[in-house]
Protein backbone atom coordinates (compact mmCIF):
# COMPACT_ATOMS: atom_id res chain seq x y z
CA UNK A 1 0.00 0.00 0.00
CA UNK A 2 3.27 2.41 0.68
CA UNK A 3 4.62 1.49 -2.36
CA UNK A 4 1.36 2.16 -4.75
CA UNK A 5 0.61 5.52 -2.42
CA UNK A 6 4.48 6.73 -3.35
CA UNK A 7 3.88 6.19 -6.79
CA UNK A 8 0.43 8.16 -7.01
CA UNK A 9 2.38 10.74 -5.02
CA UNK A 10 5.05 10.67 -7.80
CA UNK A 11 2.59 10.63 -11.15
CA UNK A 12 0.20 13.39 -9.53
CA UNK A 13 3.66 15.69 -8.99
CA UNK A 14 4.27 14.96 -12.49
CA UNK A 15 0.63 15.71 -13.88
CA UNK A 16 0.62 18.83 -11.81
CA UNK A 17 4.27 19.88 -13.02
CA UNK A 18 2.76 19.52 -16.73
CA UNK A 19 -0.12 22.65 -15.45
CA UNK A 20 -2.88 19.61 -15.15
CA UNK A 21 -5.79 20.77 -13.17
CA UNK A 22 -4.87 24.13 -13.15
CA UNK A 23 -5.48 27.41 -15.33
CA UNK A 24 -8.64 29.33 -15.88
CA UNK A 25 -10.61 29.47 -19.06
CA UNK A 26 -8.87 29.00 -22.32
CA UNK A 27 -5.83 28.05 -20.06
CA UNK A 28 -7.27 25.19 -18.76
CA UNK A 29 -6.16 21.99 -18.51
CA UNK A 30 -7.65 19.19 -17.46
CA UNK A 31 -6.51 15.75 -14.95
CA UNK A 32 -7.35 13.56 -17.39
CA UNK A 33 -7.94 14.19 -21.54
CA UNK A 34 -9.68 11.75 -24.05
CA UNK A 35 -6.34 10.98 -25.74
CA UNK A 36 -4.84 8.85 -22.17
CA UNK A 37 -8.10 6.92 -21.83
CA UNK A 38 -7.48 3.10 -23.18
CA UNK A 39 -10.49 2.39 -26.11
CA UNK A 40 -11.66 5.32 -25.99
CA UNK A 41 -15.19 4.49 -25.83
CA UNK A 42 -18.14 6.93 -25.38
CA UNK A 43 -15.69 10.29 -25.25
CA UNK A 44 -15.99 13.64 -26.95
CA UNK A 45 -13.51 16.74 -27.49
CA UNK A 46 -15.87 19.73 -27.95
CA UNK A 47 -15.26 23.32 -28.93
CA UNK A 48 -16.63 25.68 -26.39
CA UNK A 49 -18.82 28.62 -26.77
CA UNK A 50 -18.19 30.04 -23.03
CA UNK A 51 -14.49 29.11 -23.12
CA UNK A 52 -12.56 28.75 -26.22
CA UNK A 53 -11.06 25.52 -26.20
CA UNK A 54 -11.53 21.83 -26.36
CA UNK A 55 -13.53 20.39 -23.55
CA UNK A 56 -12.43 16.57 -22.68
CA UNK A 57 -15.80 14.59 -21.99
CA UNK A 58 -16.83 11.08 -20.65
CA UNK A 59 -19.54 9.11 -21.14
CA UNK A 60 -22.86 10.66 -22.41
CA UNK A 61 -24.13 12.46 -19.14
CA UNK A 62 -20.94 14.70 -19.21
CA UNK A 63 -21.51 15.65 -22.49
CA UNK A 64 -25.69 16.55 -22.37
CA UNK A 65 -24.64 18.50 -19.05
CA UNK A 66 -21.70 20.04 -20.96
CA UNK A 67 -24.13 21.32 -23.49
CA UNK A 68 -26.48 22.59 -20.59
CA UNK A 69 -23.46 24.58 -19.13
CA UNK A 70 -22.53 26.04 -22.57
CA UNK A 71 -26.06 27.39 -22.70
CA UNK A 72 -26.28 29.13 -19.67
CA UNK A 73 -25.55 33.16 -19.51
CA UNK A 74 -24.68 32.99 -16.06
CA UNK A 75 -21.72 30.14 -16.90
CA UNK A 76 -18.60 32.12 -17.09
CA UNK A 77 -16.19 29.40 -16.80
CA UNK A 78 -16.56 25.01 -17.69
CA UNK A 79 -13.56 23.32 -15.93
CA UNK A 80 -14.11 19.76 -16.66
CA UNK A 81 -12.08 16.67 -15.28
CA UNK A 82 -11.10 18.90 -12.08
CA UNK A 83 -9.02 17.65 -9.24
CA UNK A 84 -9.04 17.61 -5.86
CA UNK A 85 -5.66 18.65 -4.80
CA UNK A 86 -3.41 18.34 -3.43
CA UNK A 87 -3.49 14.35 -3.28
CA UNK A 88 -2.51 14.76 0.70
CA UNK A 89 -6.01 16.06 1.68
CA UNK A 90 -8.00 13.56 0.10
CA UNK A 91 -5.59 11.25 1.30
CA UNK A 92 -6.01 12.20 5.09
CA UNK A 93 -9.70 12.54 4.24
CA UNK A 94 -10.25 9.01 3.78
CA UNK A 95 -7.75 8.46 7.12
CA UNK A 96 -10.18 10.16 9.08
CA UNK A 97 -13.34 8.65 7.92
CA UNK A 98 -12.06 5.35 7.53
CA UNK A 99 -12.32 5.44 3.56
CA UNK A 100 -10.48 3.09 1.36
CA UNK A 101 -8.99 5.62 -1.23
CA UNK A 102 -8.74 5.23 -4.57
CA UNK A 103 -5.21 3.65 -5.57
CA UNK A 104 -3.28 5.34 -8.55
CA UNK A 105 -4.47 2.50 -11.18
CA UNK A 106 -8.22 3.71 -10.68
CA UNK A 107 -9.39 4.71 -14.27
CA UNK A 108 -11.57 7.07 -12.87
CA UNK A 109 -9.00 8.79 -10.51
CA UNK A 110 -6.09 8.87 -12.39
CA UNK A 111 -2.82 8.92 -10.50
CA UNK A 112 -4.72 7.97 -7.26
CA UNK A 113 -6.40 11.66 -7.48
CA UNK A 114 -10.25 12.53 -7.15
CA UNK A 115 -11.88 14.70 -9.60
CA UNK A 116 -14.99 16.32 -10.03
CA UNK A 117 -17.07 16.27 -13.45
CA UNK A 118 -16.65 19.77 -13.59
CA UNK A 119 -15.99 22.83 -11.92
CA UNK A 120 -18.35 25.75 -12.90
CA UNK A 121 -17.75 29.16 -12.49
CA UNK A 122 -21.00 31.29 -12.48
CA UNK A 123 -21.47 35.43 -12.14
CA UNK A 124 -24.82 36.83 -11.27
CA UNK A 125 -25.36 40.58 -10.06
CA UNK A 126 -21.94 41.20 -10.09
CA UNK A 127 -21.24 38.19 -7.59
CA UNK A 128 -19.20 35.25 -8.79
CA UNK A 129 -18.97 31.63 -7.16
CA UNK A 130 -17.76 28.08 -7.71
CA UNK A 131 -19.88 24.86 -7.95
CA UNK A 132 -18.67 20.95 -8.47
CA UNK A 133 -20.99 19.46 -10.35
CA UNK A 134 -20.83 15.93 -10.09
CA UNK A 135 -23.08 13.08 -12.12
CA UNK A 136 -24.38 9.90 -11.71
CA UNK A 137 -27.25 7.50 -13.27
CA UNK A 138 -29.86 7.73 -10.25
CA UNK A 139 -30.33 3.78 -11.02
CA UNK A 140 -26.60 2.76 -10.05
CA UNK A 141 -26.20 4.82 -7.10
CA UNK A 142 -29.28 2.98 -5.62
CA UNK A 143 -27.74 0.31 -6.21
CA UNK A 144 -25.67 -2.22 -2.89
CA UNK A 145 -22.43 -2.44 -5.36
CA UNK A 146 -22.46 1.47 -4.52
CA UNK A 147 -21.37 2.12 -1.44
CA UNK A 148 -17.58 2.26 -2.46
CA UNK A 149 -18.86 5.01 -4.94
CA UNK A 150 -20.81 6.87 -2.21
CA UNK A 151 -17.74 6.66 0.59
CA UNK A 152 -15.62 8.28 -2.25
CA UNK A 153 -18.82 10.94 -2.66
CA UNK A 154 -18.45 11.80 0.21
CA UNK A 155 -14.46 12.66 0.55
CA UNK A 156 -15.15 14.96 -2.33
CA UNK A 157 -17.70 16.33 -0.36
CA UNK A 158 -15.71 17.41 2.14
CA UNK A 159 -12.98 18.73 0.14
CA UNK A 160 -15.16 20.72 -1.64
CA UNK A 161 -16.78 21.86 1.86
CA UNK A 162 -13.53 22.68 3.06
CA UNK A 163 -12.76 24.99 0.19
CA UNK A 164 -16.13 26.58 0.62
CA UNK A 165 -17.40 25.06 -2.99
CA UNK A 166 -21.30 24.23 -3.38
CA UNK A 167 -21.78 20.72 -4.67
CA UNK A 168 -24.09 20.17 -7.30
CA UNK A 169 -25.31 16.77 -7.52
CA UNK A 170 -26.99 15.61 -10.69
CA UNK A 171 -28.25 12.27 -12.17
CA UNK A 172 -29.97 11.24 -15.71
CA UNK A 173 -33.47 11.87 -14.01
CA UNK A 174 -32.80 15.63 -13.27
CA UNK A 175 -30.63 16.47 -15.81
CA UNK A 176 -32.45 18.64 -18.63
CA UNK A 177 -32.05 16.33 -21.58
CA UNK A 178 -34.26 18.31 -23.96
CA UNK A 179 -32.64 21.65 -23.63
CA UNK A 180 -28.83 19.64 -23.83
CA UNK A 181 -30.17 17.91 -27.26
CA UNK A 182 -31.03 20.95 -28.93
CA UNK A 183 -28.09 22.64 -27.69
CA UNK A 184 -26.59 19.99 -29.69
CA UNK A 185 -28.24 20.68 -32.38
CA UNK A 186 -27.53 23.90 -33.12
CA UNK A 187 -23.60 24.22 -31.05
CA UNK A 188 -21.64 23.60 -34.17
CA UNK A 189 -23.69 26.66 -36.10
CA UNK A 190 -22.64 29.67 -33.43
CA UNK A 191 -20.42 30.95 -36.36
CA UNK A 192 -22.10 29.88 -40.31
CA UNK A 193 -19.47 31.86 -42.14
CA UNK A 194 -18.15 28.95 -43.43
CA UNK A 195 -21.21 27.77 -44.56
CA UNK A 196 -23.36 30.12 -45.97
CA UNK A 197 -21.88 32.59 -48.08
CA UNK A 198 -23.38 36.21 -49.01
CA UNK A 199 -23.01 39.37 -48.21
CA UNK A 200 -24.14 41.13 -44.77
CA UNK A 201 -26.67 43.28 -46.90
CA UNK A 202 -28.16 39.93 -48.43
CA UNK A 203 -27.98 37.93 -44.81
CA UNK A 204 -29.81 40.59 -42.88
CA UNK A 205 -32.47 40.38 -45.70
CA UNK A 206 -32.77 36.76 -45.72
CA UNK A 207 -32.35 36.56 -41.52
CA UNK A 208 -35.59 39.26 -42.06
CA UNK A 209 -37.50 37.12 -44.22
CA UNK A 210 -36.96 33.95 -42.16
CA UNK A 211 -37.57 35.20 -39.11
CA UNK A 212 -41.17 36.52 -40.86
CA UNK A 213 -42.28 33.07 -42.07
CA UNK A 214 -40.98 30.74 -39.03
CA UNK A 215 -42.66 33.31 -36.56
CA UNK A 216 -45.91 33.15 -38.86
CA UNK A 217 -46.37 29.36 -37.71
CA UNK A 218 -44.55 27.78 -40.92
CA UNK A 219 -42.57 24.40 -39.96
CA UNK A 220 -39.30 25.18 -39.58
CA UNK A 221 -37.43 23.46 -42.58
CA UNK A 222 -40.52 24.74 -44.89
CA UNK A 223 -39.35 28.01 -43.91
CA UNK A 224 -35.89 27.33 -43.99
CA UNK A 225 -36.77 25.53 -48.02
CA UNK A 226 -38.89 28.82 -49.01
CA UNK A 227 -35.90 31.09 -48.32
CA UNK A 228 -33.90 29.26 -50.05
CA UNK A 229 -35.80 29.54 -53.04
CA UNK A 230 -36.34 33.56 -53.10
CA UNK A 231 -32.57 34.01 -52.58
CA UNK A 232 -31.31 31.21 -54.78
CA UNK A 233 -29.26 29.64 -51.92
CA UNK A 234 -27.39 26.47 -51.80
CA UNK A 235 -30.09 23.96 -50.50
CA UNK A 236 -29.10 23.49 -46.49
CA UNK A 237 -28.32 27.24 -46.10
CA UNK A 238 -32.07 27.68 -44.32
CA UNK A 239 -31.51 25.70 -41.71
CA UNK A 240 -27.71 26.58 -40.79
CA UNK A 241 -29.33 30.27 -40.47
CA UNK A 242 -32.38 29.42 -38.55
CA UNK A 243 -30.05 27.60 -36.31
CA UNK A 244 -27.18 30.20 -35.98
CA UNK A 245 -30.31 32.43 -34.81
CA UNK A 246 -31.45 30.23 -31.96
CA UNK A 247 -27.31 29.55 -31.08
CA UNK A 248 -27.03 33.25 -30.80
CA UNK A 249 -29.95 33.61 -28.95
CA UNK A 250 -31.60 36.39 -31.47
CA UNK A 251 -34.40 34.14 -31.86
CA UNK A 252 -35.87 33.57 -28.36
CA UNK A 253 -37.55 29.71 -28.23
CA UNK A 254 -38.57 27.27 -25.80
CA UNK A 255 -35.35 24.94 -25.62
CA UNK A 256 -37.38 22.75 -23.05
CA UNK A 257 -39.37 21.67 -26.59
CA UNK A 258 -37.88 19.59 -28.83
CA UNK A 259 -36.40 21.14 -32.29
CA UNK A 260 -38.21 19.21 -34.65
CA UNK A 261 -37.50 20.69 -38.08
CA UNK A 262 -40.61 19.24 -39.67
CA UNK A 263 -42.55 21.05 -36.62
CA UNK A 264 -42.77 25.00 -35.91
CA UNK A 265 -40.46 26.28 -33.37
CA UNK A 266 -41.84 27.54 -29.89
CA UNK A 267 -41.15 31.10 -29.69
CA UNK A 268 -41.25 32.96 -26.28
CA UNK A 269 -40.82 36.61 -27.86
CA UNK A 270 -41.37 37.63 -31.55
CA UNK A 271 -37.89 37.95 -33.49
CA UNK A 272 -36.84 41.62 -34.44
CA UNK A 273 -37.17 41.98 -37.76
Amino acid sequence: MKASRQESRELARKRTSQGRGQGQGANYQPWLVVREVVGRGTCWRVQGWTVDRKHELFGKLQRWHFYTLDWSAAVIDIREQYPLLPLDSTLDIAKKLGIRHPGHQSRRSPAGVLMVDFMVTKMSNGVRWNEAHMLSYAKRRSEEGSEQTRKVLDIKKRWLEAHGIKVVEITDETLSIELAKNVHMVHKHLDISERVHCLQSELDLVVRTLSEYAWSGMALRDAAKRCEEVFSLPPGSGLAIAYHLIATKRWQINMHVPINASQPLTFLSKPNF
